[in-house]
């Protein structure tokens, strides 16, 4: 990961993912539209009912 802070990946520790595994899976949801990049390492997710996925499985 670099030098990147670890902090930076806090969503790693959300679910029983290696670092590739979460690479491929932040590529398939913008490939699908769902997500778009946010910045160097951030994402916004753009698809509302993915969103309301996201809030209700996850509420931080």
């Amino acid at each position: 990961m670099g030098d990147v802070s670890p902090s930076t990946f806090w969503y790693l520790e959300l679910l029983p993912l290696s670092a590739s595994s979460a690479a491929h899976a932040r590529r398939t949801l913008t490939d699908r539209g769902q997500i778009e990049k946010a910045g160097r390492t951030a994402v916004q997710v753009i698809d509302a009912l993915f969103a309301d996925w996201v809030c209700r499985r996850f509420p931080i």
